[in-house]
């Protein structure tokens, strides 16, 4: 297992291992001082058990996919039958997917590494082979501002379903307390509708007629001194293009340090670490993961494209950090 080590000009140091291409921890200058706002293990080998994906990429798709199969998505397969791992489910890919793969190392620099991962055909059923290659890219902005730049770039060789993403926890106070006093903001006017086991139904509901999913203006994840638990999908809509809108806002208790989130995917899903265990504990980290939306290739409402081989899927993930000024 190989750990790297990103820095930037205004003294952030961002810490990766080759293990799941997982982001291990994120310090930053917030007044004056050094600020880890990523949950990560403090023993590397602790990686190897855990069970709440820390920091990894995860996929080939993320997110639950119903009872493991995909039916009548090309013509060429008249269903995919995946490896479940949730129950009847299949969830970020299944069992030692690329969460779990030791990723060969492309290149780095300075404040660049990019990371390489081959599944062969048929791996927990997703026809390939699947080559998947992420970079990550930290960069200076204006006024002590920085941006953690992840473009991850998915090629196979037979047509096949593809959609992964990062699984960073943050929390921007740095702290061992839970994310409850952090505010959140979205640009969604809609989520996907859940079943009891957390399957997308089809069906998509506008926030405005809820109270828990309505985060159009900016509200804190708490209630009551209690963390709202959150495991869910929000359909997105703005385009990674267009930079002056960022799909989610997280901000810190003191309004010290800002998370803005960016990106090309359709959707966005926000978790609120309620399964984290030891050394950790529940809702110390919220999940702000740009994806499409979970069972889109069984769903033909939802916003989902093929990975073919002379259309690679390429998928570009912002986190923009802004100070207090």
């Amino acid at each position: 297992m190989k750990t790297f080590v990103l820095t930037s000009g205004f003294g952030d140091e961002v810490h990766i291992t080759n293990y799941g291409a997982r982001l291990m921890k994120w310090f930053t200058q917030v007044g004056g001082e050094q600020r880890n706002i990523i949950l990560g293990h403090q023993n590397i080998s602790d990686y190897l058990t855990d069970e709440s994906y820390l920091g990894a990429i995860v996929g080939p798709y993320a997110n639950r996919i119903k009872n493991a199969r995909i039916d009548n998505v090309t013509e060429e397969y008249s269903a995919i039958n995946l490896v479940n791992n949730e129950g009847p489910h299949q969830l970020h890919g299944g069992p030692t997917a690329l969460s779990e793969q030791y990723w060969h190392v492309l290149s780095t620099t300075k404040n660049t590494l990019s990371l390489s991962c081959r599944l062969e055909d048929k791996f927990n059923g997703y026809p390939g082979p699947i080559h998947c290659v992420v970079t990550y890219k930290l960069q200076e902005m204006a006024k002590g501002d920085v941006s953690l730049l992840i473009n991850i770039r998915v090629t196979s060789e037979k047509t096949t379903i593809a959609g992964p993403t990062t699984h960073p926890y943050f929390n921007l106070s740095g702290t061992s307390e839970n994310v409850n006093k952090h505010s959140l903001q979205l640009h969604a006017d809609t989520f996907t509708e859940l079943d009891h086991s957390n399957i997308a139904t089809g069906n998509i509901i506008e926030v405005n007629n809820t109270k828990t999913f309505n985060f159009k203006e900016k509200k804190t994840l708490g209630t009551k001194g209690e963390t709202q638990k959150l495991d869910d999908n929000f359909i997105i809509q703005s385009l990674f293009n267009d930079h002056t809108v960022a799909h989610a806002v997280l901000s810190s208790p003191t309004n010290d340090i800002q998370l803005q989130v960016f990106s090309n995917y359709p959707c966005l899903q926000v978790y609120t670490g309620e399964h984290l265990s030891t050394p950790f504990i529940p809702h110390q980290g919220v999940c702000l993961e740009p994806q499409f939306a979970p069972n889109s290739p069984n769903q033909p409402n939802f916003t989902f494209e093929l990975t073919t081989p002379d259309k690679p899927l390429n998928v570009t993930i912002e986190y923009r950090l802004v100070k207090a000024k």
